[in-house]
């Protein structure tokens, strides 16, 4: 692998991360969001947002915490 390839693969997994990271959060936001917008019926299980939100909650750390994600990204863009 040359050096220019290396650069790429840490371009694009700081691209990736940030994506990850920056997209699960909003999502999680605007479920909240959402969800209070509905009032009390937005608590109810007929609803469905408890269980999206139960199910976007993991988004948010799986492969590696979206805080973790963003530091990387940020020692990219940095270095």
């Amino acid at each position: 692998m040359t050096s220019l390839d290396s650069i790429k693969v840490k371009e694009l997994h700081s691209l990736c991360s940030y994506i990850k990271g920056e997209s699960s959060e909003k999502l999680m936001e605007n479920l909240i969001d959402m969800r209070d917008l509905c009032g009390g019926h937005g608590f109810s299980i007929y609803s469905r947002f408890p269980n999206m939100i139960k199910d976007t909650v993991v988004q948010t750390t799986w492969e590696g915490s979206n805080g973790v994600l963003i530091q990387q990204t940020a020692k990219f863009i940095l270095t």
